[in-house]
């Protein structure tokens, strides 16, 4: 997503990022440590842990606070997300954080962007996020827990990554999409069994949501008929639409796999499911 006005990353030296990723990549034992005191499974939980991981570690900013609550006598307004300063600047940002995936619905009232659960649309939560969220710290309780905080001027940032996925039918962006946003595309079940294709496929799983595949062998990698197997039996468990993903040879790096593309396989009935749920929003 893209807010006018509002920033969607921070000031961060190229260099500085670059090398503290090569870092990580020397050292992953340090982030595979503070995931394991990881409270759920859910991948906003998990997303938003990664998030806390970089700010507290990099070394341009200092984590000020994270998960901070704002009452108003008994009633609570919210939370900020995190709470840092950049160091170089001493400029302090109010940070919210999703990654979040949607799936085009093309409708009578106008095109539609749904979680694949349908428990979630595109404009409903950019709605939330840019009227109340990034809002907290226009409040009068908002503006005294950051003073308790030693905090009494930020810039306001939203950083919400994830996918949009296509459907067949042509679906108009809405207007905080962000220009170069990821994306795939959905499909239906019937139409994913249909579709000739003699490449390697993955299910996958949902915290490997948030980047593309690299695998190291092509050990689980499947067949069109073997994934359309394992797509069905998926469905049987639990009737959601299921990520997936082709894979090739890397070209420079023997045994190497990497992801060619990104697809939702839908259940038949997904977007007669959607126009029902359209009024419960």
């Amino acid at each position: 997503m893209a807010f006018p006005g509002i920033a969607s990353s921070l000031p961060l030296d190229p260099s500085t990022l670059q090398a503290w990723f090569e870092d990580q990549r020397a050292r992953p034992e340090r982030l595979a440590a503070f995931l394991t005191d990881l409270r759920s499974p859910r991948l906003g939980i998990y997303h938003e842990a990664l998030w806390q991981y970089f700010l507290q570690d990099y070394p341009e900013v200092a984590l000020i606070a994270h998960n901070v609550p704002v009452r108003d006598g008994g009633a609570t307004l919210g939370e900020f997300d995190f709470i840092v300063r950049h160091l170089p600047t001493q400029q302090v940002f109010h940070i919210e954080v999703a990654t979040k995936y949607y799936l085009s619905f093309p409708s009578a009232s106008g095109d539609l962007w749904f979680g694949p659960s349908l428990q979630d649309r595109f404009d409903l939560k950019a709605g939330h996020l840019l009227s109340h969220q990034i809002q907290l710290s226009e409040t009068a309780a908002g503006q005294t827990t950051l003073a308790e905080l030693g905090v009494d001027a930020l810039t306001k940032l939203i950083s919400v990554g994830g996918m949009l996925f296509y459907g067949a039918a042509p679906c108009d962006l809405h207007a905080y999409t962000h220009a170069d946003h990821a994306h795939g595309k959905h499909l239906t079940f019937e139409a994913f069994c249909h579709m000739p294709s003699n490449q390697a496929w993955t299910l996958v799983p949902r915290h490997d949501w948030l980047a593309p595949l690299l695998l190291d062998s092509d050990e689980g990698l499947v067949n069109h008929a073997e994934l359309c197997q394992q797509v069905l039996l998926a469905f049987e468990e639990r009737q959601h639409p299921v990520m997936i993903a082709s894979l090739s040879p890397c070209a420079i790096k023997q045994g190497v796999w990497r992801e060619q593309a990104r697809l939702f396989v839908t259940p038949n009935d997904w977007e007669e499911q959607a126009a029902n749920v359209i009024n419960a929003f």
